[in-house]
């Protein structure tokens, strides 16, 4: 086999087995995590599930394309004609079509995107929002849909019904609640998690994982809307309740877009905001795990920029999987 052929195979080949390897690394701080989900704030862990939620996919770009492939253009020979094994083979293949999987995910993202906001938009009147900083639209849906949509264009939608059922200050506290996910750039977070290239996504864990990081990326929305004014959680808890009643048990169709509320249960988010808790926000264990992992991966990155008898030995390791794989 060829210098190129082998480079690409034992590249995409290593992708594999460091996506494997830190996405177990991944499920055991997420499962510590949940163990206490009110140890932080939300916005603090929202931002460290998502952090969370990419590490293998870190992981495994940073490991290649810092340490495994310099490793083998260092010092592969070449003009060897090198055999392959199926193993080493079929590794490869596994890293291809993880990254083409997520290619199709995104694709498919925008699609769907593309067509509902098609469907929400098409009698849709200009709407003056106080607050709203974006376009805002005024459409017909059967769902009490209220959604920032678009990454470079954003636009605010919100369903009629709801415009009907909420009070004046109860919009302006969904407005305030909307920015939250704008300030947070939630749209783009929510398409990279459910874009990743990685094991987890074809697992439970990896859905479960995205559920829990978007419940926590709509407390620290709610807790923006409420920060932003002193009566503004009382509207914003009224306005939640409304809207789930005008859903009926509905549920939106998943999509890579901050709605205010998806067809799930209020409770909780009504609760925290009429009581006003302010969780700790000490960083508990699972994140300075989380931070210590990505730490390693810089390190291990740095050290194959810096020190070639580390790249030399990764290379011998690598020598030693392509020859006795079988």
């Amino acid at each position: 086999m060829s210098y190129e052929a082998l480079a690409l195979i034992v590249a995409f080949a290593a992708y594999t087995v460091v996506n494997l390897a830190a996405s177990a690394v991944t499920v055991w701080i997420w499962r510590s995590a949940r163990r206490d989900p009110d140890r932080l704030a939300p916005g603090a862990r929202a931002r460290g599930l998502f952090l969370v939620r990419l590490l293998p996919v870190a992981a495994s770009l940073m490991i290649v394309a810092g340490v495994v492939s310099p490793a083998f253009h260092l010092f592969e020979p070449r003009g060897q004609d090198e055999p392959v094994g199926a193993s080493l083979a079929a590794l490869a293949l596994a890293g291809v079509v993880l990254i083409g999987l997520a290619l199709g995910r995104a694709w498919q993202a925008s699609r769907t995107t593309r067509r509902l906001v098609r469907a929400w938009t098409g009698g849709a009147r200009p709407l003056s929002l106080t607050g709203a900083r974006i376009p805002a639209c005024a459409i017909d849906s059967d769902f009490p849909v209220v959604a920032i949509v678009g990454l470079v264009r954003p636009r605010l939608l919100v369903a009629r019904r709801v415009l009907d059922a909420c009070t004046p200050r109860e919009v302006g506290a969904i407005v305030a609640h909307e920015r939250g996910h704008l300030a947070a750039f939630d749209n783009l977070k929510r398409l990279a998690i459910r874009c990743c290239p990685d094991v987890l996504a074809l697992t439970p864990a990896g859905a479960a994982m995205e559920r829990d990081w978007a419940k926590a990326a709509e407390e620290a929305a709610d807790d923006h809307a409420a920060r932003s004014a002193s009566a503004r959680a009382a509207d914003l808890a009224g306005a939640l309740v409304k809207v789930a009643r005008l859903a009926s048990g509905g549920a939106l169709m998943p999509l890579p877009a901050s709605a205010f509320y998806d067809g799930g249960g209020v409770e909780r988010r009504v609760r925290r905001l009429l009581s006003g808790a302010t969780p700790a926000t000490r960083m508990p264990g699972w994140l300075l795990a989380a931070h210590a992992f990505g730490f390693v991966l810089v390190l291990m990155a740095a050290s194959g920029a810096i020190e070639p008898r580390f790249l030399q030995n990764v290379q011998w390791v690598v020598e030693l999987f392509v020859a006795h794989l079988p």
